[in-house]
This record gives structure tokens, sequence and C-alpha cells, in this order.
């Protein structure tokens, strides 16, 4: 009986390659939605590698001062925020926590191979900031004594991509400059961007003002923030006091005070918008598929009434009669279905997007082709009641 289906498909491949091309489409568009969707639940119940709650930013803007000058009020505002009882730790950083639209990358090379990532800076005490998890070795510290080598914390992503089974701590880098860097520890997750944002391979080099090099490096950037840990249930009047103090010691600057929480929900809302527009651009989408399939079926069945009439008199009963109408639609569906697969299985294949892992996507197809299916079925139960309540008599009377 499925392979009459699929002939009389063929039978009337003129009349039906249109809504299968529909049907192709649709896939392909709920595919790209159930992957999104997918990967950002994968993503959300992952940990994301460091602790935002009770955390404050200060966003400062020291408008192109001279270095000296600048390290000078770094160190001003250091001695102020260490002398502050309800601040429990504090260090510089610049590496764009929940701000998903910034990036900052760099290339590596090990042995030969290229290694891309994020990069960050951050001063010592971040990782207690941020109750960072240190895998190897050790964050980096004040009393490092500067080296010939640049230390460099990486992140366990980073790791496996060039030493997943040995240790990563004393292992060299080199950039494209081939000055050499020292891997001095590792930690586990950093998904800077929030719940939403996958996995990526993150690198931090310290920041300091307290060595001529990093200073330098440290003003010509203004993407530089002062993380500190606040006792929780600070009241909400320490902000102004704090800022006000702040403000006396860097008149010349311009300051503000947000939480780390807040960035958090503005950065959930960012990477909300895509698969929102994905999703509702999909529902449009299959809706007038839907409504296509439906017309189709109908107009189809309207006109083969002496034929379901002459099956009904050769005994044809109503659930027959329902499997034929029904059978059709999901055969057609799945001619459309076969053709996405096709297309939608090179993406895994062909490893199009390495961040999405390959369970991410079999889930996606698996779920589209279930919800094609549903909705085909439905599109023909109103077309195959009306087919199984015509009547022999009636056919040969329209005749």
């Amino acid at each position: 009986m499925i392979k009459q289906f699929f002939k009389l498909i063929w039978n009337r491949k003129k009349h039906n390659f249109f809504m299968i091309s529909g049907i192709f489409v649709s896939f392909l568009a709920l595919s790209l939605v159930a992957t999104s969707i997918s990967y950002s639940i994968t993503n959300y119940v992952k940990p994301l590698g460091f602790n935002y709650e009770d955390v404050w930013i200060l966003n400062i803007d020291w408008k192109n001062l001279s270095p000296e000058s600048v390290g000078k009020t770094l160190a001003q505002i250091e001695n102020t925020l260490k002398s502050t009882k309800e601040i429990k730790s504090h260090a510089l950083s610049a590496n764009y926590i929940f701000q998903p639209m910034v990036y900052s990358g760099m290339d590596y090379y090990y042995e030969g191979k290229k290694l891309s990532c994020f990069l960050g800076e951050g001063g010592p005490g971040l990782s207690e900031v941020l109750d960072m998890e240190l895998v190897e070795g050790k964050w980096f510290e004040e009393v490092d004594a500067p080296a010939h080598r640049t230390p460099l914390v990486i992140n366990t992503d980073f790791k496996n991509k060039f030493s997943p089974d040995e240790k990563a701590v004393g292992k060299i880098l080199t950039d494209d400059d081939n000055d050499e860097y020292e891997i001095i520890g590792v930690i586990g997750e950093f998904r800077r961007s929030g719940e939403l944002a996958g996995s990526e391979s993150a690198v931090f080099r310290k920041s300091s003002y307290h060595d001529e090099k990093s200073l330098k490096r440290l003003t010509a950037d203004n993407w530089y923030r002062i993380l500190f840990k606040v006792e929780k249930g600070s009241p909400i009047a320490f902000e102004a006091q704090l800022l006000n103090r702040l403000k006396s010691i860097a008149r010349d600057w311009t300051l503000r005070i947000d939480t780390l929480d807040k960035a958090r929900k503005r950065a959930f809302k960012t990477t909300l918008i895509l698969p929102i527009i994905l999703t509702v651009v999909c529902g449009f989408l299959t809706i007038n598929v839907a409504l296509g399939l439906f017309g189709i079926v109908w107009y189809s069945t309207n006109r083969r009434k002496a034929e379901i009439g002459l099956r009904r008199a050769l005994g044809a009963n109503t659930k027959t009669i329902y499997a034929q109408i029904v059978g059709e639609t999901l055969a057609m569906a799945t001619i459309g279905i076969a053709a996405g697969c096709f297309l939608a299985f090179q993406f895994p294949i062909l490893d199009v997007f390495g961040f999405i892992e390959d369970r991410v996507y079999y889930f996606a197809y698996a779920f589209s082709i279930i919800g094609i299916y549903v909705i085909s079925a439905l599109c023909a139960l109103y077309p195959a009641w009306l087919a199984a309540k015509i009547q022999p008599a009636e056919a040969l009377r329209n005749e």
C-alpha cells in the first residue's frame, strides 16, 4: 500500500511539485529553528565557569591621559577599594563579560599548530572575584617576577585543542611575532557571553599597572573595568557613597557602577533576539505551507469523488479511505523531508559550524521530521473525513 502511495504521488508529480518544494523549505526552516533552540537549551544547562552574584562593575574612562597619570590614579582607586569593608575582593578585567556582541581574538601556535581563541586580560585577584575554578597551576599574582616569557592562563576548551591528555602548565606558545608565552594555569569553563552562548577557547594575559609594559598596554585600550565582589546584602546607598569617593579621586575620569547581574540580563535578551526572529519567520512559513497543503489535499479530494465513491462501492470502509488520504499526504511529506535531510545532514558531516555538537543537529532533525509529519497529518484529517463521508450514489450523481 505504501508503494502505491508513492506511485500516485509520482503520477501527479507536476501537480505536487510546488507542495513538495514547500515542505522541503519548511523542513529546512524548522531544522534551523530547532537547531538554534536546542543549541541554546544545551548551553543553558552548562556551567558558566564563574559567579556573577554580588559582583559589581566599575566602568572607567580616563580620556587619553598619560600612562603615568592613569597608573597613579588606579593605585589610589585600588587603595580605596581595599580599605572599604563592604568590598571582599577586586581586580582589573578586560574580558567583555556579558557582552556577546564584543570579541577580542588572538592566534597562538603550539608545535606549528594554529590555535585561535578569545583573548582577555585579568589582574591578580580576578579568579577570586569571579570564583573561577583552577584546574591546573595558579592565577596571576602581583608578586610574580617578570619573566622572559609572558605568562598566560587558559581555559580547558583551549587546552583540549593542543594538550587534551597532558598537563598544559609549563607549555610554551608563540604568536605571529614569534614572541613566547608560558602557560601558568588552567581554569575550567568560561562562557563570558552568558547562559545561551556556547563554550569558547579563552586565554588570559596579566593586567597590571605596576610595570611599564603592562601599563602601556592597559592605557592603549579603553575597555578595562574593575570588578569587585561586595558583601551580600550591601545597601543601595553604598553604591552612591562609593561612587562619590572614587570620583573625588579620579576627577578627570568618567566613572559608572553597574552589576554583573544586570549585564547578564541584558546579554540574555540580546542572545534571544536571533532565536525569536528565526522562530517567527519559521512560524509564518510553516503556517503558509500548512494552509497550502490543506488546500491541495482538500481540492484533490473533491476532484476524486468518483474514484472514492467507486472504492466505497467495492467495499472500502471509512478507515480505508482515511488511510488513503492521510497516507498520500504523508508520502508527499516524506519526499520533501528526504530532500531536506539530504541537504541538512551536510552540516554535521562537513562540520560547517564547529561550535555546534552533532547531537544538537540530530535532535533538531528528529524534531523537525516529527513536526512536518504531524502538520501534514493534521492538514489531511479534515479532507479525509469529507472523503470518508462520500457515498457511492452521491459520487455517481456528481458524475
